[in-house]
């Protein structure tokens, strides 16, 4: 009798992988009952930590869109620490991930369909089926908090890591960049692991999916995961985008409404961003106060407003204090001087620039005075270079 039912059941289960791997998709649909699914659809995808004195913080916010005709992801990181209403928008999470779909629906504009919400747990689940991902660690990261259990300790090369390595990876935070860098990396593992996740078998996508169940909260569907890997077979191309902030005194983000609409727009469009154009830029430090935090705070501000960072930055003490700030062009190009006046303003709207022209004696005597001091402190700027911004004292 037992031999029997094992029969029937080994069977069955032939037959289900015979279903869904030689018949077309619209086949295993129709036998399936797969719902019809919109296109695009979009989904707040929601990465949090464990809750710690009953709050528990939304680390990773980002809104997915799904283009099943086109094959496309794109995916929209909402920073973690960006202002709205008042309070920090993983703050909002505290109140229910409803809540916080209502709240991104009110920055973007976008009206959201799904939502999968990601405990550490569950993304060790995922890092262990999927794993392992390939990933180059290119400085020491070293981090203890044994509040949350978290110990990191990764040495620079080329690591291949599982779950709860993989976690650590796209947790830690302590580097120069910060949550930047920490969103760098999570793009870095995310993409793979979709791509990993597309090239899934449909039984190996619901075994992981059964495995999920107990740590993601969800309101998809099993059917509406088997109908999305049959739209999506044969693979996707995913793109990545950022909403667009300004950084603020005390670590906050301000939205950035006048390039809002340009990112919103390229994310609905399913369209490749825009390369951006990288400019040669030296930042120099002529304020009273060299600290060596400068660097990491200089480039965190270059790399949030407008995408790139400085070519180098000079925080060291050269002998050089000014008040008030210069932005010295360094290229005849008036265009190019144009483009970077807009980012410098961008960049730092609280401050006034004086413009001075390297090409021109004023500006001339600068540039070498600048080259001069630090050549003594044995920096040298590399060739060649469009603009030096010089930071002097606010208000000068």
């Amino acid at each position: 009798m037992k031999l029997a039912v094992l029969a029937i059941l080994s069977l069955s289960i032939s037959l289900l992988l015979y279903l869904l791997f030689s018949f077309p998709g619209k086949v295993v649909e129709k036998l399936f009952e797969i719902p019809d699914l919109k296109d695009p659809m979009y989904f707040l995808i929601v990465g949090h930590d464990r809750s710690i004195e009953g709050t528990s913080r939304a680390d990773v916010i980002i809104l997915a869109g799904v283009s099943f005709r086109k094959k496309k992801i794109d995916l929209l990181n909402i920073p973690r620490d960006l202002v709205w209403n008042g309070k920090r928008v993983n703050s909002y999470f505290n109140e229910g991930v409803k809540k916080l779909a209502e709240v991104v629906k009110d920055i973007v504009g976008i009206e959201i369909d799904r939502y999968a919400v990601f405990d550490y747990d569950s993304f060790k689940v995922l890092g262990d089926e999927l794993g392992p991902i390939e990933v180059t660690v290119k400085e020491p990261m070293n981090y203890v908090d044994r509040v949350q259990n978290l110990r990191i300790n990764f040495l620079p090369g080329i690591h291949r890591l599982n779950g709860e390595q993989l976690l650590a990876y796209i947790r830690y935070r302590k580097g120069g960049m910060g949550d930047l860098d920490r969103i760098r990396r999570q793009r870095e593992v995310f993409s793979k692991i979709f791509s990993k996740a597309l090239n899934m078998s449909l039984s190996k996508a619901l075994e992981v999916y059964s495995k999920l169940l107990k740590d993601v909260k969800t309101d998809i569907t099993q059917r509406e995961l088997i109908g999305m890997l049959l739209k999506l077979k044969g693979g996707v191309s995913i793109n990545f985008f950022q909403v667009p902030v300004i950084p603020q005194d005390g670590g906050t983000l301000k939205l950035d409404k006048e390039n809002l609409g340009n990112v919103v727009n390229a994310f609905l469009k399913f369209s490749n961003p825009e390369t951006k154009k990288n400019y040669n830029i030296v930042v120099m430090n002529a304020k009273k106060n060299k600290s060596k935090y400068f660097r990491p705070i200089e480039e965190k501000r270059w790399l949030l407003t407008v995408g790139f960072k400085p070519k180098d930055v000079l925080w060291e003490n050269t002998g050089l204090v000014l008040n008030g700030s210069i932005l010295l062009v360094c290229t005849k190009d008036h265009k190019l001087k144009d483009e970077i006046y807009n980012l410098v303003e961008r960049v730092y709207p609280h401050r006034r620039f004086k413009i001075r022209w390297a090409a021109y004696l004023d500006g001339a005597d600068l540039y070498y005075k600048i080259e001069e001091s630090a050549l003594k402190i044995r920096r040298f700027l590399k060739k060649p270079i469009d603009a030096i911004v010089v930071l002097g004292e606010v208000g000068g």
